[in-house]
């Protein structure tokens, strides 16, 4: 069967190139949730595509790489990526509970392994919480997880995973007055 199977796989260039962009999505996959295993439904399937990619190419298509690295991939594409946040706001108020997730997410690396850079938490401040704009859309939709946004910025700066400066942390703790006003319906 899997000479079979191989043999298809030679002559059929567009299946070929199917099982390649699978072989690489699930990859893309497993590393972008952190994930170091493979589940048991998709592993017979991806230990299969990867030795017919090796029988028929001569390579793997995986790379290891270092947790900061993986760390950086992540926030490169998530948090950071305006693909995949402006994804998350189209859903509305599930996306921006997604989006303090992916943020109290790299907190947690931070705490586990200090292996996220200063410029992860300066760059997501910059797009949630400096953008207006982004802090408006992020307040309305969703104040309860744009609360919890905005203290996961407080403690990683209180933890000593951000520095930052004065200015941008006195802004983090007026929005955090603001948006708790907004949630139990205080008007200033």
């Amino acid at each position: 069967m899997d000479k079979l199977f191989s043999k298809y796989l030679q002559e059929n260039k567009l299946f070929r190139k199917l099982i390649l962009t699978y072989e690489r999505s699930l990859i893309h996959s497993t590393l972008s949730f952190f994930q170091m295993f493979i589940n048991n439904q998709a592993g017979p399937l991806y230990c299969r595509c990867q030795r017919i990619c090796y029988d028929l190419l001569g390579t793997f298509f995986f790379q290891v790489r270092t947790l900061s690295e993986t760390v950086r991939l992540d926030a490169r594409t998530k948090l950071l990526n305006p693909k995949w946040y402006e994804g998350m706001l189209s859903t509305g108020y599930e996306g921006v509970r997604e989006i303090e997730k992916r943020l109290t997410n790299t907190v947690g690396w931070s705490a586990t392994s200090g292996q996220v850079d200063n410029w992860v938490y300066e760059e997501a401040n910059t797009t949630f919480i400096q953008d207006e704009q982004m802090l408006n859309k992020l307040m309305n939709t969703n104040p309860n997880s744009f609360r919890k946004l905005v203290q996961t910025f407080l403690e990683a700066n209180g933890r000593g995973y951000w520095e930052t400066s004065e200015d941008n942390i006195e802004k983090l703790r007026q929005l955090y007055s603001e948006v708790e006003d907004k949630i139990e319906g205080i008007d200033r």
